[in-house]
Order: C-alpha cells, then sequence, then structure tokens
C-alpha cells in the first residue's frame, strides 16, 4: 500500500487510520496495529512540523523474508526512513 500524504497535522491521524485499516485487513493482531500505529506517529509528527516538508509518502508491505511482518517506509524531499513492524511486537525478528 502507498499513498502520498500532504505534511499538516491533520495528516498524522489519517496516516494512523489508513494503516490501521490496511492492518486490519491483513488480519494482523491488535498488537501489531496499536505497535504500528505508534511508529508511524512518531515518524509522522517530526515531519508534519518542518516548514520545510511539503508532503510525505507513506507505504507499508510485507517484509520479504519474515513471515507477519510488514515493512513501514516514510519519506519525502530525499530522506527515507524504515521501521519493521513484527508480527508479536517486543520480540525481534530473527537475524539474517
Amino acid at each position: 500500500m502507498y499513498v502520498c500524504m500532504p505534511a499538516d497535522r491533520d495528516s498524522v491521524g489519517h496516516s494512523q487510520r489508513i494503516v490501521t485499516v490496511e492492518l486490519s485487513l491483513r488480519c494482523c493482531s491488535e498488537e501489531q496495529i496499536a505497535h504500528a500505529v505508534e511508529v508511524v506517529g512518531g515518524l509522522v509528527t517530526p515531519l508534519c512540523q518542518d516548514d520545510q516538508v511539503d508532503w510525505y509518502h507513506l507505504s507499508i508491505q510485507r517484509h520479504h523474508s519474515t513471515q507477519g511482518h510488514f515493512v513501514l517506509c516514510i519519506g519525502t524531499k530525499g530522506r527515507l526512513v524504515q521501521r519493521e513492524i513484527p508480527r508479536f511486537p517486543g520480540v525481534r525478528a530473527p537475524a539474517e
């Protein structure tokens, strides 16, 4: 899933709702969804407070090798931040 969002204060909540719906459709646990929502808020809020940022893109996709895990990417103007959303928050993924 990929969306492009305006970098304003309302977009933080919108991005969190988008991630909630996407992971709900993929039958993720409430804990995994809550963790993803927290991560999105933590990553998007500083972008929305930066006067140099007008927009950002958000993508969430299945992890390429770890079943049940997702990768959340947020980027804008040459900056890209990527976070893994584990199937069971608090448990580290096996070393690759």
